[in-house]
């Protein structure tokens, strides 16, 4: 899966066995919930150690293994 390295300004091909996934939840004004998928990835990228976040849909959510 494609993630976006902002420190090296490129695209990064993460394999998806270094991906794992996070659900954020918050209440809203209107006391409604919110919910935001993130996938989280942590690989190397030209020698540095990077974390990377991704912000998907529950659809995409759901068909990543883990």
């Amino acid at each position: 899966m494609d993630f976006y390295s902002v420190k090296h300004r490129k695209k990064v091909d993460v394999p998806e066995s270094a991906i794992s996934k996070r659900v954020v939840e918050r209440t809203t004004k209107d006391g409604s919930i919110q919910k935001r998928y993130m996938l989280v990835a942590e690989t190397d990228v030209d020698g540095d150690r990077v974390k990377m976040t991704k912000f998907v849909n529950q659809a995409t959510f759901d068909s990543i293994p883990g």
